[in-house]
């Protein structure tokens, strides 16, 4: 685990402690609140059982003073402030430990970074449109003066409206909407239509019943032959145990997840169409920098006198894995040179089958040769064999 998951272990290590003294804190309190408690109710049961005339006091003030001896002698107070000390101690330290965790100054690390107020604007407008929040993009639009993309804007409120009726298990806004674009789904290489035919079936076989999902099939599944025999087969061999498939093999089928499912498929393929990605760029872009952020904060810290220099650079000069659901397209490292591979480096595929970078064939290729052995076999190159392979 590296030195950030180290950190964050032991903050959770340390309020964890911090949790359990709270616990602890709190019996001890309680603990010593019901010994005041019973010892002023024996002390207030014995004067009351014992008979006492009204001009002689000497006994209540006999018990008074025991009353007041056995209360000492259980030091509450002490006992509380304790269990308060012990407590605060280690809340104390777990604010020091978050404090020394977390930088609270990070603009120092983007400062002179100029920020294109226009794209930041039409990113924030444009993830309220995912989000259905088309009464706050209206209202950003107006305030900043800024344009949209009309189509998107419309594909964003026919998405919308697709899903909120799929939320009450209406699938017919959205077989129309697949059927309107179906040769464009067709091109893209969708599902979507046929598994929006497959949850009307499951429908007309909980609604129904098997009579009428048999004509549906018959009438809606032939086009489907013999791309999707398989899912067909499934689904006419869920109807034998039609009266209870949630007990059968193909309770799946039946899963309320299904719908989800079709939501998410329609998400993907309406912004496939309309060639934007199905998530956020907001959503990715503080994904991203929420990841990136802390190897910025090390890298500056240990060399704050050139720390700015990054921004000027082509690549950056700390390893920033971000994870895969932060790759968007592919890369290619060379081998011999340590370089992700870029448009004036590209990667080059010998004979042999191995892959190094142009710099790295250049390098070898010091002088007038034309042949060269590869660096990771035997086998003898030839430099007119070399092929650049261009990464999609």
């Amino acid at each position: 685990m590296n030195k950030n998951g180290n950190q964050f272990e032991t903050l959770l290590h340390d309020l964890d402690r911090v949790k359990r003294r709270q616990k602890i804190c709190k019996k001890s309190i309680n603990e010593n609140i019901n010994n005041v408690i019973n010892v002023l109710q024996n002390s207030l049961n014995q004067i009351n059982n014992t008979y006492m005339e009204e001009e002689d006091n000497s006994k209540l003030k006999s018990k008074l003073q025991d009353l007041s001896t056995e209360v000492l002698k259980i030091k509450p107070l002490d006992q509380v402030t304790k269990s308060h000390k012990d407590y605060f101690a280690y809340l104390s330290k777990l604010g020091k430990d978050i404090d020394k965790s977390f930088n609270k100054d990070i603009d120092k690390i983007f400062k002179g970074t100029n920020l294109e107020g226009e794209q930041i604007n039409n990113v924030i407008q444009e993830h309220f449109l995912r989000e259905g929040k088309f009464e706050i993009q209206n209202s950003l639009k107006k305030e900043l003066n800024i344009q949209s993309n009309p189509k998107v804007e419309e594909n964003f409120h026919m998405i919308h409206l697709i899903l909120e009726e799929i939320k009450k298990e209406n699938i017919e806004p959205a077989l129309q909407w697949a059927l309107t674009n179906e040769k464009t789904l067709e091109e893209i290489e969708s599902n979507l239509i046929f598994n929006i035919y497959q949850q009307k079936f499951l429908q007309e076989v909980a609604s129904k019943g098997k009579e009428d999902a048999i004509k549906f099939a018959r009438i809606n599944f032939p086009k489907f032959f013999p791309k999707y025999a398989p899912e067909i087969q499934k689904l006419m061999g869920s109807l034998l145990y039609d009266r209870n498939p949630n007990n059968s093999r193909y309770s799946y089928l039946y899963d309320t997840n299904q719908w989800e499912k079709i939501s998410l498929n329609i998400i993907q393929d309406a912004c496939k169409i309309h060639h934007t990605t199905p998530q956020s760029a907001l959503d990715q872009i503080l994904g991203a920098g929420t990841l990136a952020l802390p190897k910025f904060l090390k890298y500056y810290s240990l060399s704050s006198h050139n720390a700015q220099d990054w921004k000027n650079c082509e690549e950056l000069p700390v390893a920033t894995d971000l994870g895969k659901d932060y790759q968007f397209h592919s890369i290619f490292v060379c081998p011999v040179t340590k370089e992700i591979s870029t448009f004036d480096n590209p990667p080059m595929l010998l004979n042999c089958g191995h892959v190094i970078s142009e710099h790295a064939l250049k390098k070898i290729l010091s002088g007038n040769k034309t042949r060269f052995k590869c660096p990771y076999c035997p086998a003898e190159i030839s430099v007119t064999s070399s092929k650049r392979i261009y990464l999609n």
